[in-house]
C-alpha cells in the first residue's frame, strides 16, 4: 500500500488545508473542522514520531467534556458521525482509534502550522535561557513567520440549540486562541530583548514596535526602540516616537529611563557601534566613555493609589537600612500586591541607593536578558565572558562597593535569580515569590504579605471610583469588598471597571459578583485578570497537587482539614498531608491553627473551575 500524499493544514489565520501542494476540493465539505483540530492540537507526541504508540490522544468522554458537542456545528449529529465526516474528507488514516483513545497519526507526512509553531517557541525559550541566546533568534524568527493571524481567525462562534452563551463563551478554540496569542507574545518579548542584545538594530527596531502596538505600556520595548534608531543615526526618527509616546501617556508616568536616553541622543552620546554589519566591542555601550552615567533607575512607575502595608513597609525598610546583606522576600498569594510593595519601597528609598536601583521580572524575562540590561545601565559589557556565571561574576565585582539596590520581581526558579544576587558592602536585594521554599533556598528573610484590611479595601475602592461614587452605597462597597476577599488585583480591577462604567451602581457589581460560578469572568480589563494570574501559579503544579488544589475548591473557602480533603480528593494519607504542606508553601492555601486549612474565596473559584473542566 503506497504511503498517502502529504498532508498540510494551517490553522494560524484563516484555516487552509494542502494535500501535497494543491488545496483540497474535499476540505469545503468538512462539517466539524473543530473536532479535526482539536484532535490535531491535543494530541501528543514526539518531535518526529514513527510508531503511532509514541501518540498520546483522548477518550471520547474528555473530547466531549472539552469540546461539546452543539459547539462543533450546532446540529445534533453523534461523535460517531463526526469522526466518519473526517475520515471522509481527509482520509480514514489520520485519525487513529486504540486502547479508547482517539489520536491523529502524526507518524504519516504532514505539517501542522500550529504544532510547528508551538515547538519552536518551546526550543526558542530553552534556547534562550542557555550560555549561547543568540541561537534562539532564527527559531522566533520562524514562529512568527507561521503566525499568520489568530487561530481559526474568521471561524465564528457557534450558539447551541438553546442559545446558550455561557456555552459558547467557553468553546474550546477560543481557549486555544488566547494561549496562541500568549505564545506570539512571548517570541516577540525574546525577540526584541534578543536582537537587541545581539545588536541587530534594524530588525530589533521591527519587532519591539509591534511589542509597543499590543502594549503601549511596555517601557523596555520603547526603550528598545529608541535606542535601536539612535545607533543607526535616525535620530529624528526616536525623538518623534518618544513625542509621540508622551502624548499617548498623557498624565501617566514614563519610565526615568527614557528621558535619560533621550537627551543622550539629543546630546549625540549614542555610538555607531553595534549597527548591522558592524564588529560590535560590546552588546550595550550606548553612550560616550568620557560621558557619566546617571545612576539608574529601573522601576516602573509608581502606584498614585497605594494604600495599606503600613507595617510591611516598614519592616522592609528597616531590614534595608540594617548593616546583614540577606536578601528580603516578600511572600505571598498571585495578585496580593507583592510587586506593588516592591516598586513604593523603591520609590520611597530612592535617596537612600545613590548608586542606583535595578530591576528585574524573572517571571517575563531570562536571567542573562536581565544581567545584559544591568550591564547596559552602568555602560559596561560582559558579553565576552562565556557563560552566565561568568557574566554575573564580573558584574557583582564591578558593584561591590556600589550603593545599589536590586529588586527581582517573580521569582518561581531559585535557580534562576541565584546568580542575580549581589553580595556588595552596601547592596541590599527585595524579590518577590508565590513559594516559601524559594525564600527559603535563597536564604532570604521572608515578609508575608497579608490580605488587606476591611477599611484599607474600602479606601483603595473609594480612592479609584470617587468619594461621590459610593455615597449612599457604602453597604454595597462593603459587600464587594468582602466577596472579593480584599484580594488587591481584584478591587483594583473592579474598581476601574466602574470607573469606566459610569452607568454601572455599586449594587449592581455586587450582584454581579455574588454569583460565584461567573465571578472570574467579571475580573478581568484590557490585558489583566485575576484567572490568568491564578493561571501562573496553577501551570507551575504537579498533576497531583493540581489534583489535589482543584478538590480543594470543593470546600468553598470554608476552613476544612486534612482528613476530609484526603477524603475528598481520595489520595493516600501522606501523600495528601504532604501536598496539602506544599500548596502552603505556595501561597494557595493558608494554614490555620496548624490543623485546618482555608483557601482564598476567588481561588476558591478557579479551583471549582478546574474541577468541573476535567482539568485533573
Amino acid at each position: 500500500m503506497s504511503a498517502p500524499p502529504r498532508l498540510s493544514i494551517k490553522a494560524l489565520g484563516q484555516v487552509q488545508e494542502l494535500v501535497s501542494t494543491q488545496p483540497s476540493l474535499k476540505w469545503k465539505y468538512l462539517q466539524s473542522p473543530e473536532l479535526l483540530l482539536f484532535l490535531m492540537c491535543e494530541t501528543e507526541s514526539p518531535p518526529n514520531p514513527t510508531d503511532p504508540r509514541q501518540l498520546r490522544g483522548r477518550t471520547r468522554e474528555r473530547i466531549e467534556a472539552d469540546l461539546p458537542i452543539h459547539s462543533m456545528d450546532g446540529s445534533d449529529d453523534n461523535f460517531q458521525a463526526r469522526l466518519s465526516d473526517i475520515r471522509n474528507v481527509i482520509g480514514k488514516e489520520w485519525v487513529l482509534y486504540a486502547d479508547q483513545v482517539y489520536k491523529f497519526n502524526y507518524t504519516l507526512p504532514c505539517f501542522f502550522d500550529v504544532r510547528e509553531f508551538e515547538q519552536l517557541v518551546k526550543e526558542g525559550r530553552r534556547l534562550a535561557a542557555s550560555a549561547a541566546p543568540d541561537k534562539a533568534i532564527p527559531l522566533f524568527q520562524q514562529a512568527l513567520a507561521l503566525y499568520r493571524g489568530d487561530f481559526m481567525q474568521g471561524h465564528m462562534k457557534r450558539r447551541s440549540p438553546l442559545n446558550d452563551l455561557e456555552e459558547v463563551e467557553r468553546e474550546w478554540y477560543l481557549t486555544k486562541r488566547e494561549e496562541l496569542r500568549g505564545a506570539r507574545w512571548d517570541c516577540l518579548q525574546y525577540l526584541g530583548e534578543l536582537l537587541f542584545t545581539a545588536r541587530e538594530y534594524r530588525d530589533a527596531v521591527e519587532i519591539n514596535r509591534q511589542l509597543v502596538l499590543d502594549l503601549d505600556d511596555d517601557d523596555d520595548a520603547h526603550y528598545r526602540v529608541l535606542y535601536s534608531l539612535g545607533a543607526q543615526g535616525l535620530k529624528s526618527d526616536a525623538l518623534r516616537h518618544y513625542k509621540l509616546l508622551k502624548e499617548r501617556r498623557g498624565q501617566a508616568a514614563l519610565d526615568p529611563k527614557l528621558a535619560e536616553l533621550i537627551e543622550q541622543l539629543r546630546r549625540n552620546e549614542l555610538t555607531q557601534q553595534g549597527i548591522q554589519g558592524a564588529a560590535p566591542q560590546s552588546a550595550f555601550s550606548p553612550l560616550n566613555p568620557n560621558v557619566a552615567l546617571p545612576p539608574p533607575f529601573q522601576v516602573p512607575g509608581d502606584l498614585p493609589r497605594f494604600v495599606g502595608r503600613a507595617a510591611q513597609l516598614e519592616t522592609l525598610c528597616d531590614a534595608l537600612q540594617q548593616a546583614a546583606q540577606t536578601p528580603l522576600c516578600l511572600v505571598g498569594m498571585g495578585g496580593i500586591g507583592k510587586t506593588s510593595l516592591a516598586i513604593h519601597s523603591a520609590y520611597r528609598l530612592r535617596e537612600q541607593f545613590s548608586d542606583g536601583v535595578l530591576w528585574g521580572n524573572l517571571r517575563d524575562s531570562t536571567p542573562l536578558a536581565i544581567l545584559a540590561s544591568w550591564e547596559r545601565a552602568f555602560g559596561c559589557d560582559f558579553s565576552g565572558l562565556p557563560d552566565l556565571n561568568a557574566r554575573a561574576a564580573s558584574f557583582r565585582s564591578l558593584l561591590h562597593d556600589k550603593n545599589v539596590l536590586v529588586i527581582l520581581d517573580d521569582v518561581v526558579d531559585a535557580a534562576n535569580a541565584r546568580p542575580l544576587l549581589l553580595n556588595g558592602e552596601h547592596t541590599r536585594t527585595i524579590f518577590t515569590s508565590r513559594s516559601a521554599d524559594i525564600a527559603a533556598a535563597l536564604d532570604a528573610q521572608r515578609i508575608e504579605m497579608p490580605l488587606l484590611e476591611a477599611d484599607e479595601s474600602a479606601d483603595l475602592l473609594t480612592r479609584i471610583i470617587g468619594a461621590e461614587r459610593v455615597a449612599g452605597q457604602e453597604n454595597f462597597a462593603t459587600e464587594i469588598c468582602q466577596l472579593l476577599g480584599h484580594l488587591p488585583l481584584a478591587l483594583d480591577i473592579t474598581a476601574h471597571r466602574l470607573v469606566s462604567r459610569p452607568q454601572w451602581t455599586l449594587a449592581e457589581m455586587a450582584e454581579r459578583l455574588r454569583a460565584e460560578m461567573k465571578r472570574l469572568d467579571e475580573l478581568q480589563l484590557a490585558d489583566r485578570a485575576v484567572r490568568a494570574t491564578f493561571a501562573a501559579s496553577w501551570d507551575v503544579l504537579n498533576d497531583a497537587q493540581k489534583h489535589v488544589l482543584a478538590h480543594v475548591g470543593v470546600f468553598n473557602a470554608r476552613s476544612f482539614t486534612a482528613p476530609a480533603l484526603i477524603h475528598v480528593a481520595a489520595v493516600e494519607e501522606q501523600q495528601g498531608k504532604e501536598i496539602l504542606d506544599e500548596l502552603v508553601g505556595l501561597s494557595l492555601l493558608w494554614l490555620e491553627k496548624l490543623t485546618r486549612y482555608r483557601q482564598h474565596p476567588l481561588l476558591a473559584d478557579f479551583s471549582r473551575e478546574k474541577l468541573q473542566q476535567g482539568s485533573v
